[in-house]
């Protein structure tokens, strides 16, 4: 299974505006807990993106976005670590989750199914860069892609993308009728993409 962004499109657009919203929370969801391994390893913390998300959950049953988006957005990129800054192993993990949280509220502002994209890529992005580092000395760029794409990590997070997909789309109802439901599947994990209770 590969990350395919134009089938991705397609499949947002057979979805329903919170249904699209509820997609980019779950992977939001799942990146958050490497913020916090980041944030607890290198000092400062996560509570701009969790409250960027409780903003975003508060949202889904009312439609529309949060009030003070734009202030929240402003709290993520604030916590978007400088990777130049910082030699952590999940420097890259971290700034991926705070940009996928800054493209969800930008969603809630204006419903541009590209920032639902591309918070799913750099879902894809986290778990692939973190099976590449490591690397193979003199192997050509072709050939370490290959090589993580067969990862089971990735290949995890490309399932579990197409799996929120498709029990979306079999929900009925509206995001207010199901609002306990997808909480319970994926508010505040305990475990992020890459692995490990990050609580």
């Amino acid at each position: 299974m590969r990350f395919d962004r134009g089938a991705l499109v397609r499949r947002l657009r057979d979805l329903a505006e919170w249904k699209r919203a509820a997609f980019a929370l779950a992977l939001c969801e799942r990146m958050l807990p490497n913020h916090r391994a980041f944030t607890r390893a290198t000092g400062g913390g996560s509570d701009a993106l969790r409250g960027g998300l409780d903003a975003a959950w508060a949202r889904l049953v009312a439609g529309g976005a949060p009030a003070d988006a734009e202030a929240w957005i402003a709290r993520c990129a604030a916590a978007a670590p400088d990777t130049e800054a910082h030699d952590h192993p999940l420097v890259s993990a971290a700034l991926d989750a705070a940009g996928a949280v800054e493209l969800l509220l930008r969603y809630l502002v204006d419903s541009d199914i590209d920032r639902d994209v591309e918070a799913a890529s750099l879902a894809r992005d986290t778990v692939d860069m973190a099976v590449a580092l490591p690397g193979v000395p003199g192997a050509r760029a072709a050939d370490r892609e290959a090589r993580a794409l067969r990862d089971p990590l990735v290949q995890r997070e490309l399932r579990r993308q197409r799996d929120d997909l498709d029990w979306l789309a079999a929900l009925d109802g509206d995001a207010g009728s199901r609002i306990d439901e997808l909480r319970a599947r994926w508010y505040d994990p305990a475990s992020g993409s890459l692995g490990g209770s990050v609580r």
